[in-house]
């Protein structure tokens, strides 16, 4: 009897110390995305883009959502852009996708080679 309640004592001593551990993760989760998120801002070149992708934007990067591609075998990001002026796709392309069939729009795809490396790349994606 005196085993069991020491089990039990030890395990819920275990429990609550495991609590503390996850409420820290928590907020150390953040401050890397924030500082990931920072970092990617720094590091992208918009100019290098302006042939590609040539309307006014920024890019959204609040949200660093960690993916990992089976065709690429690494690491990526992709990440919004959101047009500053009404000289974008969406307004442009509105024509053609009533007679097309289809909207054109287009993402920040940033991969990671795990070497503190970030490349930079505009993706276009067809949308029915």
């Amino acid at each position: 009897m005196k085993k069991i309640f020491l089990l039990l004592f030890l395990l819920s001593i275990l429990g609550f110390t495991g609590c503390d551990n996850d409420e820290n993760t928590i907020p150390n989760q953040l401050n890397e995305m924030n500082n990931l998120s920072e970092i990617l801002q720094n590091k992208f070149d918009k100019n290098s883009f302006s042939n590609t992708l040539p309307y006014e934007y920024s890019v959204d990067w609040s949200n660093p959502i960690k993916k990992y591609s089976d065709e690429l075998k690494m690491v990526y990001y992709e990440f919004p852009i959101q047009y500053t002026t009404s000289f974008n796709p969406d307004n442009i392309l509105n024509l053609s996708k009533q007679k097309n069939g289809y909207h054109i729009y287009f993402k920040i795809f940033v991969t990671y080679n795990g070497n503190k490396e970030f490349n930079f790349y505009i993706s276009k994606y067809y949308k029915i």
